[in-house]
């Protein structure tokens, strides 16, 4: 048997999708900036809106049933509805009052232990919060105490504007807080699907990490080394350069300038770092539209490594090219229920 090396790349949220009219207002928040210096890696894509419907508690207050509603451009409407196990929250009493405050947008809402005028005084400790990613974020995450959205997937397609890194900073420094000079051409090029609705508000922001995992096939003349700089050590920084460039390139992204035609070939990506193959997925359960294909995401609810209904950009010598596993065209069935 010949000796092998193949890595293995797994593309996470460190935060829930942002709309670009949010991120102005999170932008300047110590825990979500510290929680974005994690990522170096990002993503711009346009979805519709989505908007919370009326909730409804039950008769013996333990279970918020929330409905979620989508437009499409064609002008279809997806509904669904999530439900949150009031007894899951981190409350001091059992018997303690529960305030819901939703935003006048109905994009935002957050539940409160205390009356409503204790709400309003702000005097009633934050229980959770939720924006409409958020939700859909801890769902596909199996968060406790949320259940429903049995159709998340419908909720969760977008389509892929561009894909970007960050050399000097970090995601939060180049994307969220600094002018970032394609998210302002998106601003200014694209339509609003949603009439009357801002574009900033359809327009999302994904700060990722990567976490890369060696994998070797080891012939019976081989040594094991694995020891960091070792024949197992990935940098970092050439592997999000050369995740940056695969997406680019084998996705195909409406507002990157640089394509990359001569992927996977480069100096500073994986090309010369000695692996046998590579290949990236992402493990969240999102959908990505590009310009090429359609690139799936999903995640495993007890792993959270993506599952076999996630496609994947594979790289083997010379040759690149999207993995689609038979599992991934089975639509709902492949969804975090």
């Amino acid at each position: 048997m010949d000796s092998s090396r193949i890595a293995l790349n797994y593309l996470r949220l460190v935060y829930p999708p942002v709309s670009s009219f949010e991120a102005e207002y999170i932008a300047s928040d110590s825990e979500v900036k510290a929680v974005l210096e994690d990522s170096n890696f990002y993503m711009i894509a346009k979805r519709p809106q989505i908007f919370f419907g009326h909730p409804e508690i039950s008769s013996d207050d333990t279970l918020l049933t929330l409905p979620l509603k989508m437009t499409l451009d064609t002008g279809e409407t997806v509904e669904d509805c999530a439900e949150i196990n009031l007894d899951e929250l981190p409350s001091s009493s059992p018997h303690a009052d529960i305030t819901l405050s939703f935003d006048e947008g109905h994009k935002f809402f957050s539940i409160h232990e205390g009356s409503a005028s204790e709400v309003d005084a702000d005097r009633a400790p934050l229980l959770d919060w939720f924006t409409t990613e958020k939700l859909l974020f801890d769902r596909w995450r199996n968060k406790p105490g949320i259940s429903g959205l049995h159709h998340l997937r419908k909720f969760t397609n977008y389509e892929l504007l561009y894909v970007g890194i960050s050399n000097e900073n970090n995601t939060g420094v180049r994307l969220f807080s600094g002018s970032h000079e394609a998210r302002q051409r998106i601003l200014n090029n694209e339509f609003a699907i949603y009439g009357g609705g801002r574009i900033s508000e359809e327009i999302y922001l994904f700060a990722f990490d990567i976490e890369p995992v060696s994998v070797r096939t080891l012939a019976l003349t081989d040594r094991l080394t694995g020891h960091p700089g070792g024949p197992d050590f990935l940098e970092k920084k050439k592997v999000i350069a050369d995740a940056e460039k695969a997406f680019i390139d084998l996705l195909g992204v409406k507002y990157n300038r640089t394509k990359y035609e001569n992927y996977p070939k480069g100096k500073d990506g994986l090309h010369t770092s000695g692996l046998s193959g590579y290949m990236y997925q992402i493990a969240e359960s999102i959908t990505l539209v590009a310009e090429n294909c359609t690139f799936r995401g999903d995640r495993d609810l007890l792993t959270g490594y993506p599952t076999n209904c996630a496609n994947a950009l594979v790289i083997r010598d010379e040759l690149t090219t999207v993995f689609d596993p038979p599992d991934s065209n089975e639509g709902d069935d492949c969804s975090t229920d």
